[in-house]
């Protein structure tokens, strides 16, 4: 008996008669026994899992008492393969494993009719380690149901987060949020207050992640419907306000803040209730985008002060964010007048210093208690900042400074982070002297000494960074970061005289961005895309501009696709300043008598809200147990998905790089992982695309790459060659996978994408429209604080400085009486008391102001190619001796310039200034799309059509006003002559055009006096706009009759409309490219409109005696006269 229970001598009598065991389950049960002492005592795994493995077969291969149930099908069978998994991840088997305790569960759930939750567990964890999302997902689902069965709330909101996270990481979001639905409902039954805020609260800050900032909003604005004690407040409020800076909701962040700063000093709510830091860095950030510097560097360094010095990663990022504000200041487009001082008046006796003018609460938090203890990462002047700043050398000083000092402590952190902060080391330096140089000629020697000639700008250094930088954008697969490494590597190249290798890394950075983020020229998530996104390509494509206006007239005409995807990323992004309102859009859908009777702005007046302390613009009344999912169309379903899962791709990216600075997975895991990515973004993207690779070679399969040696440099006389056939068209760009190592020696060492080898693209998107209207395009580009106009038929460039500070370091102002001009002809509204400016009087300063503009331009006409008949008339008509005769007799007809301009340039009237009669459209797509349409000859007479409502004046008129405000300041903003952002809000029927001044405010268009005045313009109710669900159903409807009467609709908007293009407008220019579109003041739309529809003017359409031809060209001809001869500000989009 003693020897039995003696391991030493059992173990060799189990070994010496385990082959005459017949008995096949003790034959398992004797091998399992040897295993485990092979594994515990011996230490020998590799023995261990051939005999579990040996066990586990017979177990499953013998019959037991009947043939339907194997042995293995038991408490024994379930206890080995459990060992065996044990064994299987002891050797790093984790795959193996996973299946063994899989078995596991299974046998255990057939057994006991319930799940092994603790073996579950394990599951989770080892598909953690595989990076197995599907796994992660069928384990946690089980464990859900479990928590529910026992109705433990807590665990089902644990499991529920961790369940949300885990489909966050797939790229699925809303699968995320209706989890997270779920779980609220689930928890909406009990009766526990802070575990239902609880469950919002982490609802909202998924949403935040997951990129849904305004459905985040909804549900903060929901949980502050809530009964919340004071310091649930604070955190809601904490979240809210960061959710509106994300939207760049600015003011209403603002509000939140206040409101949040107040209750805090009411209730003394200490730092370690709220964090104190994390609160002066979202107001630090408010004040930066609103351009109240000295606000922002106040707050960033009380955050500083308040940072736990321990916790270097958050310091570093303040650190950053003080470099970022000193970068906003010392770019030349920010209107500054030197010397200048940010320095803030200081209360020793408070915390908080608030202060209530105009019952609006501006908090300037501070804390003159709390004071930085040195050491080895942080001084004591890295609070402080100087007391005059004499020129924006100094500033840049500063912010380089600061880069440094924040890169110094990613630097045994992040390296992804560090890369960062070198591309933006190097990117101010060259912003304060790549235009100064390269586009407005100045002295590059007397630019690259900085801060009283203590700094010198060297591009060898900056080289450096940047190469470093592409070194981990291999490895991190961020695509933003690879985009603004290879533009900042251009740039350098072209300082340095290195033309060719600097149009090389320009062309690598355009295929990048064309192959994953754009379609055409249009950001294929750029719906769904958040506002940083978007900017953050609006300024690669700025520097994309920048430098392509350096190239030859051959290189610039070749990519001038490039521009039409600035120009429409302008007008995107100008629509992300405008607050939509759900509720009150949704409302003027229903059949209301307001809207019945096309007054949508009573409609809105009329909705009772319940009174916030502060606006909140979206979703008032939504809670969690209605989580709103809008029925959408197949096609809008689709986009959504497609939206959804791209971003899922980046935000997929971003997680990664975050788990590899925190050091949970290697290098090589990170380069594997977003290799995946980048591959899962090109899938997702390339069948939304509207044209396909001519290779139909997988540009992910390593084969196709074989032959491309990663230090593979092309010789100077062959890259011309290569740059031919290079453009942007939608092959594959890997950047990531193969970049090649740099050599500073040589310029033909550049880092070069393999699979651009393999792709042919085509030269542009729209070449045929370019050789057809080449001697008539115009362009005038704002970038930055610099107007560039191109004439692409010559290839003259004229570029000026506008906005911004001068070569004298003083702001650039617009002169008061063309600022006054601008303001009314955008404010002013129908027959206003004040009478405008004539534009006479201002037209030389505006020349002026624009003077590099080629006003003289005129295009040739080969009289050989256009023939034109002339049109007889002998005097058109006579207002009454109100006009000049209009005679057209002996007129040659010319085809009109075709202007594209910037979106904030839109205002100046150019039509006006140039020689040459004008038109503007909005991109070469939507003048590709004029062409391709079949002849319109017989479309010959205009119908003229406006938008109107019957709503009262104390209804319309302070929302007008508002509207008509917030766009003229964000006009001032954008043109960089002033720095504040407008302290207003847009959220009222931004998605619609401006009520017709035609018609006074509360009066129908079917009164006697407009029937008689305007008889031939049809007057279309706002509110049937607002009704229709679809504006494509609405616009055909609308216009499909026209042709059979021969003709062509011409839509009537405001000045104001043309600053503030709603959906409507953009849809009519996008979508139905045969319509005419007329923007005038409101102050002077009677005056012209009366010109237009005379039945004197009317009637040449009528008449026989005349072409088709003839009279399009006559509704030109009246509408030149309106500029030339009436000096009214007429754009029009569209037409010939």
């Amino acid at each position: 008996e003693n020897v039995l229970l003696d391991m030493e001598h059992r173990i060799p009598l189990f070994e010496t008669y385990l082959p005459y065991i017949k008995d096949k389950r003790l034959q398992a049960l004797c091998l399992m026994t040897l295993a485990n002492y092979s594994r515990h005592e011996e230490r020998n795994i590799v023995i261990a899992e051939q005999m579990y493995f040996e066990s586990l077969y017979i177990l499953d291969t013998h019959a037991g008492f009947t043939t339907q149930y194997p042995p293995i099908l038991n408490n024994f069978g379930t206890q080995a393969l459990i060992e065996y998994g044990d064994t299987l991840l002891d050797m790093k088997k984790n795959k193996y494993a996973s299946l063994s305790y899989l078995a596991a569960v299974d046998n255990h759930l057939y057994l006991h009719h319930e799940h092994d939750y603790y073996l579950i567990n394990r599951l989770i964890k080892l598909a953690q380690k595989q990076n197995d999302r599907n796994r992660i997902i069928i384990y946690l689902q089980i464990l859900l149901e479990q928590a529910k069965e026992n109705n433990n709330l807590w665990k089902v909101v644990f499991v529920a987060e961790k369940l949300a996270r885990a489909y966050m990481e797939r790229g699925d979001f809303r699968i995320a949020e209706r989890y997270f639905a779920d779980s609220a409902k689930f928890v909406a039954k009990s009766h526990s207050k802070s575990l239902k805020i609880e469950v919002n609260l982490k609802l909202a800050q998924l949403l935040l992640q997951g990129y849904y900032f305004e459905r985040a909003i909804d549900v903060l604005a929901t949980l502050l419907d809530m009964n919340l004690n004071v310091v649930q407040r604070c955190k809601v409020y904490v979240c809210l306000s960061e959710a509106y800076l994300k939207q760049r909701w600015l003011e209403e962040s603002k509000q939140v803040m206040d409101e949040l700063c107040r209750l805090m000093f009411e209730h003394k709510i200490g730092s370690d209730i709220v964090s104190y830091s994390n609160i002066l860095d979202i107001a630090s950030r408010i004040y930066c985008y609103k351009g109240d510097f000295s606000l922002a560097l106040f707050c960033v360094n009380a955050a500083i002060c308040h940072c736990d010095i321990f916790a270097i990663s958050n310091l570093a990022r303040l650190f950053k964010l003080k470099g970022t504000i000193f970068h906003k200041i010392a770019d030349t487009s920010t209107s500054i007048r030197y010397p200048v001082s940010f320095k803030f008046e200081e209360n020793s006796n408070s915390i908080f210093v608030f202060n209530t003018n105009n019952n609006l609460n501006i908090i300037k938090l501070f804390s003159a208690k709390k004071k930085i203890v040195p050491n080895h990462l942080i001084k004591q002047t890295d609070t402080f900042i100087r007391d005059v700043y004499r020129d924006p050398g100094e500033i840049l000083a500063d912010c380089v400074r600061y880069y440094k000092k924040s890169k110094y402590l990613y630097s045994t952190l992040d390296p992804i982070h560090v890369s960062k902060l070198n591309i933006l080391i190097a990117r101010v330096q060259l912003n304060f002297i790549f235009p100064k140089v390269c586009l407005l000629q100045h002295d590059p020697i007397r630019l690259a000494y900085y801060d009283d000639n203590k700094q010198i700008i060297q591009l060898e250094e900056l080289e450096k960074l940047v190469m470093q930088t592409l070194d981990t954008c291999v490895i991190s697969g961020s695509v933003l970061l690879s985009i603004d490494a290879y533009i900042t590597a251009a740039e350098i190249r072209y300082l340095q005289g290195r033309k060719l290798s600097a149009q090389q890394y320009w062309l690598e950075c355009v295929t990048l961005i064309y192959t994953l983020l754009m379609d055409h020229n249009t950001v294929v998530v750029g719906t769904g895309a958040p506002p940083g996104f978007l900017e953050r390509l609006l300024n690669a494509f700025k520097q994309l501009l920048r430098l392509m206006f350096c190239f030859s007239k051959e290189y610039i005409n070749q990519y001038l696709s490039i521009v039409d995807a600035y120009l429409k990323l302008e007008v995107q992004i100008s629509q992300l300043y405008k607050r939509p309102n759900e509720d009150r859009e949704y409302a003027l859908k229903k059949e209301d008598e307001f809207v019945q009777m096309n007054k949508p702005y009573e409609c809105m007046s009329s909705m009772q809200d319940k009174p916030k302390e502060f606006p909140f613009f979206v979703g008032d009344n939504m809670t969690a147990e209605r989580i709103k999912f809008p029925t959408l169309a197949q096609g809008d379903t689709q986009k959504l998905i497609l939206d959804e899962r791209v971003w899922g791709c980046f935000f997929i990216m971003k997680q990664h790089a975050r788990k590899f600075s925190s050091q949970q997975i290697t290098k090589k895991e990170l380069h594997k992982r977003n290799r995946e990515s980048i591959r899962r973004l090109w899938t997702l993207i390339k069948p939304f695309k509207k044209m396909t690779p001519p290779s139909s070679s997988d540009p992910f399969d390593e084969s196709t790459h074989t032959s491309m040696n990663s230090n593979q440099s092309l010789e100077p006389s062959h890259i011309y060659e290569r740059l031919k056939h290079l453009s942007l068209g939608a092959g594959d760009s890997v950047v990531l996978e193969f970049l090649a190592n740099h050599s500073a020696q040589d310029d033909s060492h550049h880092r070069n994408l393999s699979s651009l080898s393999h792709y042919a693209f085509e030269s542009t998107l729209f070449q045929h429209v370019v050789q057809r209207c080449l001697d008539r395009l115009v362009y005038i580009l704002h970038i930055d604080n610099l107007i560039v106009y191109y004439i692409p038929k010559t290839g003259v460039r004229y570029i000026q400085q506008f906005g911004g500070i001068d070569h004298a370091n003083q702001p650039i102002r617009i002169p008061e009486t063309v600022n006054q001009f601008l303001k009314t002809i955008v404010l002013e509204g129908r027959r206003s008391n004040a009478a405008i400016t004539s534009f006479l009087s201002v037209q030389s300063q505006i020349k002026q102001l624009f003077s590099a503009a080629p006003f003289d331009h005129t295009h040739h006409v080969n009289a050989k190619q256009f023939v034109y008949e002339r049109i007889h008339l002998k005097s058109i008509f006579s207002l009454k001796g109100r006009y000049s005769k209009h005679d057209v007799e002996n007129y040659d007809y010319v085809p009109p310039l075709l202007l594209l301009c910037s979106h904030y340039l839109k205002l100046i009237p150019w039509e006006c200034l140039f020689q040459s009669y004008m038109t503007r459209v909005m991109s070469l797509e939507t003048l590709n799309a004029y062409l391709d349409l079949p002849k319109q000859d017989h479309l010959y007479k205009p119908k003229f059509f406006t938008f109107y409502s019957e709503d009262e004046l104390k209804y319309i008129q302070p929302i007008e006003k508002d509207r008509k405000l917030w766009t003229f300041s964000k006009f001032l903003r954008h043109m960089h002559v002033s720095n504040l952002d407008p302290h207003l809000t847009h959220d009222r029927l931004s998605s619609y055009p401006m009520h017709c001044p035609l018609i006074k405010y509360g009066k129908k268009s079917k009164s006697k006096s407009y029937r008689s005045r305007y008889k031939h313009m049809t007057f279309l109710q706002l509110s049937s706009l607002c009704k229709a669900s679809n504006h494509d159903a609405y616009f055909v409807n609308l216009l499909s009759p026209l042709e059979s009467s021969h003709c062509f609709p011409v839509f009537v908007f405001t000045l104001t409309d043309l600053l503030d293009m709603s959906h409507t407008i953009i849809h009519l220019i996008n979508h139905h490219p045969a319509a005419v579109l007329l923007f005038m003041p409101d102050i002077q739309m009677i005056e012209a409109m009366t010109y237009l529809l005379h039945d004197s003017m009317m009637k040449v359409y009528d008449k026989p005696s005349y072409s088709s031809i003839q009279k399009k060209r006559f509704f030109s001809r009246s509408i030149s006269h309106l500029r030339t001869r009436m000096n009214i500000q007429v754009v029009m989009y569209g037409g010939e």
